[in-house]
């Protein structure tokens, strides 16, 4: 209720508000307003003078009137206007405004700290982040670029942002890569913060923006991962993880995001003109030796090429991906990629599927 409001009451209204505000004057009560109705509680509130903002019993007495007259339009409008009066002056309302459906008296405050992650994409192991941080009084701490389990941290800057610029800029970058096939997940802070330092601990690109005042932030504001939140994921959706099947296998493999997985390194190349000879020599005729010959040579560089470690680390931080993308089949196929890559078996099977990814796209 406005002042133009309290002008709208009728002249015994404003005699009987007058009465009850000079009353207040020496003391707030909740006696005081017994028996008025909504509408004058309402003008009552609205006309508290500076003095009375300051009676120790002000909040006890506007938590009763609010209790009395829980879902009055009039009442809930003065209790927003009067809860910004007093939070300016660094006082808690929270009693006045607590769980008000659509009824929130609060100043403009700090967002949720948050951070983002993409999937994990090949042939570099890259995969998106953006951090979404309220370290200061006005605007955002805006965190993005790319990271990876082997080249590091790239094309990153960490800046302070206006909100609305920040929004903008944020609803773009989601875009982009939901158009790209790459949408970005919600994760915890302290599972974003150990992604950065491991890439960071890696190499930073010359480019790179504000990284180690991102770090120390974390560093200082963040705790450190003590355990996986794939883990707890787990655990609430009742998931049992399993070996995986041949058939799953392929049906993993399918998947466009796990069909980049290429490898590209000096032990790839290695193998890929070792390869080349064997399939173009004059010698080997038969299929059969030839399929021998190269198993063989997968043999020699499988290890290297796909340390179990780190294929488990990665099919774990993709389950987890997937499964927060509400992609749950997928995600749980990855889950039971990496429980078998210490099956030798099915490590052998899993990693076939890797040297041929590689294999249709070299030269």
């Amino acid at each position: 209720m406005s002042k133009k409001s309290i002008e709208r009451l009728t002249e015994k209204e404003k005699k009987v508000l007058e009465d009850l505000l000079k009353k207040a004057e020496s003391g707030l009560s909740e006696k005081l307003l017994e028996g008025i109705s909504a509408v004058l509680c309402a003008a009552f509130i609205e006309s508290l003078s500076k003095k009375l903002l300051e009676d120790p019993n002000l909040l006890p007495f506007l938590k009763s009137i609010k209790e009395r007259f829980p879902e009055d339009k009039n009442i809930k409008k003065a209790l927003k206007r009067i809860s910004y009066k007093l939070r300016l002056k660094g006082i808690d309302t929270s009693q006045i405004e607590e769980k008000e459906e659509g009824f929130v008296f609060k100043l403009p405050e700090r967002g949720k700290n948050r951070v983002y992650i993409g999937p994990i994409v090949g042939p570099s192991w890259r995969r998106q982040i953006l951090f979404e941080l309220y370290t200061g009084s006005i605007g955002v701490d805006m965190g993005v670029g790319i990271i990876s389990d082997i080249e590091g941290v790239s094309d990153f800057a960490y800046t302070r942002l206006g909100k609305k610029r920040f929004k903008a800029l944020k609803e773009e970058i989601v875009k982009i890569a939901e158009q790209s096939g790459e949408k970005f997940v919600e994760t915890t802070l302290p599972h974003g913060r150990k992604l950065f330092e491991e890439a960071c601990s890696i190499s930073v690109s010359d480019d790179a923006k504000g990284v180690e005042e991102l770090k120390d932030w974390l560093l200082n504001n963040v705790p450190p991962l003590e355990r996986h939140p794939l883990e707890e994921l787990i655990s609430k959706k009742g998931l049992s993880v399993k070996n995986i099947s041949k058939q799953e296998i392929d049906e993993l493999f399918s998947n466009e995001i796990i069909r980049t997985w290429k490898i590209e390194n000096s032990e790839m190349k290695m193998y890929s003109e070792e390869l080349k000879k064997i399939e173009e020599s004059p010698i080997i005729v038969s299929d059969y030796t030839k399929k021998e010959r190269i198993k063989e040579l997968r043999d020699k560089y499988r290890k290297k090429l796909f340390p179990e470690d780190l294929f488990i680390k990665r099919f774990n931080e993709m389950a987890y991906y997937f499964l927060l993308a509400e992609e749950e089949k997928t995600g749980i196929l990855c889950l039971k990629a990496a429980n078998s890559l210490k099956d030798p078996d099915l490590y052998v099977m899993i990693t076939d599927k890797l040297f041929e990814i590689s294999e249709e796209r070299r030269g």
